[in-house]
């Protein structure tokens, strides 16, 4: 069983959170270094967790679905995400590459096959990775599938603004108003232009949208 029980409240019962029993930097390509750590069962069914974003970083509350007893949890940050360093660092760090590091990171384990779980961003490399490296693959658990293609990048950034008008302008109002248009472009922009003081305002924006997108009771602006 993957996820916990259902405690007498009807609330979800995570397992306690366990300390890891092994972790590290992995070298990759172009000069970053991955984070892992290991918890639960050193003996138990393999399972790698990939977090979201792109750029959130694993947490230790993720391990906390799986039984310690049962369950290898392995988990990592991704190119510039979490621990992984160069901190931030988009340059060499694309979808590929980022799949070339799973599986890299699988045989630095020794694990020949695991268990594929992800969320968000997440789910899209779990997909692909399994999709890609399927004989390596147990099974695949996925929450909040966003599968990044063109239909998806436009809902994200334009189309959504219909049903959330005011969370879609608070979050576009970080650009030029002649940059609205494509927000996506202008976003590319301020993270690698590098735009001052601008790219901390686009974050936090960008992360309120998410955020009013991803909620139980979506539409309401975060305060």
């Amino acid at each position: 069983m993957i996820s916990p029980s259902i405690d007498s409240t009807g609330q979800l019962a995570l397992y306690p959170t366990s300390t890891p029993f092994d972790e590290g930097w992995l070298p990759v390509s172009g000069g970053h270094r991955v984070h892992y750590t290991q918890r639960g069962n050193p003996d138990g069914n393999p399972a790698v967790v990939i977090h979201g974003g792109p750029g959130s970083g694993s947490s230790p509350q993720q391990a906390r679905f799986f039984d310690p007893a049962r369950y290898r949890i392995i988990q990592f940050d991704q190119r510039g995400s979490g621990l992984s360093d160069p901190l931030g660092e988009t340059r060499d760090n694309s979808t590929a590459q980022l799949l070339e590091d799973i599986d890299l990171l699988r045989r630095h384990l020794a694990v020949s096959r695991w268990l594929v779980v992800g969320g968000s961003w997440g789910a899209t490399l779990g997909a692909v990775y399994a999709a890609g490296y399927r004989s390596h693959v147990t099974g695949v658990v996925l929450r909040g599938v966003f599968l990044a293609g063109a239909d998806d990048i436009r809902w994200f950034f334009q189309e959504a603004a219909n049903e959330f008008p005011d969370a879609w302008l608070s979050f576009a109002e970080a650009a030029p108003a002649d940059r609205r248009h494509d927000l996506l472009a202008w976003l590319q922009d301020a993270f690698t232009r590098e735009i001052g003081d601008s790219q901390m305002s686009a974050a936090q924006r960008w992360y309120d949208w998410e955020r009013t997108l991803s909620a139980v009771a979506p539409g309401q602006v975060p305060d």
